[in-house]
């Protein structure tokens, strides 16, 4: 029998230090992605030398990277001389994280949606939620905001906090001068005609006091463009909603209102307000029970 080389390893042992299946290297002997650094004449062993780790490795995350073990052989091949760089694959690791970071958060988003659609379907044969609205006049607003448009549902949080964010950066740096803390309500607007998943047009802002607002724009102090001071226009009747529940519940609480809209012979015609009250979104999380008001200003037909 061939003796091996004292630095070689049979498949099993190289098997279980790669943390890949026997089956898997004796694939990869066949197609000539990764050849035994040795094989016995006489027993057909294969025996791989620690040397070979880099390459395996590099077929590994290339896999992950979705590339085709036909692709992959293609590549090696090529640079046979000098290896695939670690800084090249560093790159395209992190290019296929954040992919999958994408899809993991799109499926999560999927997930909500069937989890609501089932409950939506267990409690078909309910009563419906009561939902005490009151129908009332909306004074004008004055908010400081950022206007964005969400590409998908799926984003919403990460892209209603980072518009808040920018908001609160600008009121921390510009208190001292304008005297805005305590700040007011946190407003949000959507202004999309009907219900869509996609291109989400949003507004988060801060209420805040006309005088200072005056004061603000009197000074030309809002130098970003993507920070404004704007009245919210006043609506004669709104129907209005307050809940307590979780941040998450607000879709809950807008479709009742509007199907309480519907059953009285309303319409809407403007966007619709989601007032925080007492709580500031970026301190919570999910689970939490926070007090918010939906309003939707109507008109009757």
């Amino acid at each position: 029998m061939q003796q091996p080389q004292p630095h070689l390893l049979r498949i099993g042992d190289f098997s279980r230090l790669a943390q890949i299946s026997i089956s898997a290297l004796r694939h990869y002997d066949e197609l000539g992605l990764l050849k035994p650094a040795q094989v016995d004449r006489f027993t057909d062993y294969r025996y791989y030398a620690l040397e070979q780790l880099p390459r395996l490795n590099r077929i590994l995350a290339l896999k992950d990277l979705g590339l085709s073990l036909d692709q992959i052989k293609q590549l090696l091949d090529r640079t046979i001389d000098r290896g695939v760089p670690p800084q090249t694959l560093r790159e395209m690791l992190a290019a296929k994280q954040a992919e999958i970071a994408v899809q993991l958060r799109e499926e999560q988003a999927r997930l909500g949606r069937v989890e609501a659609r089932l409950r939506q379907i267990e409690h078909e044969d309910d009563p419906p939620v009561k939902f005490d609205v009151v129908l009332k006049p909306m004074a004008a607003q004055t908010v400081i905001s950022t206007r964005f448009v969400v590409p998908h549902l799926s984003q919403m949080e990460e892209h209603r906090q980072l518009a808040l964010r920018r908001v609160y950066a600008w009121l921390a740096q510009n208190n001292d001068k304008y005297k805005m803390e305590p700040y007011g309500n946190e407003v949000f607007q959507y202004f999309n005609e009907g219900w869509t998943e996609d291109d989400i047009d949003t507004a988060a802002g801060v209420a805040l006091d006309a005088k200072v607002a005056r004061t603000i724009l009197a000074d030309n102090a809002i130098t970003k463009a993507d920070i404004t001071v704007a009245k919210i226009a006043a609506a004669p009747e709104v129907a209005s909603v307050m809940y307590q529940g979780r941040v998450w519940d607000i879709p809950l609480v807008i479709s009742n209102l509007y199907i309480w809209i519907a059953n009285n012979s309303y319409y809407s015609v403007g966007p619709i307000r989601e007032v925080h009250l007492l709580w500031r979104e970026c301190q919570i999380d999910e689970e939490s029970l926070v007090l918010f008001e939906i309003q939707i200003p109507v008109a009757h037909e």
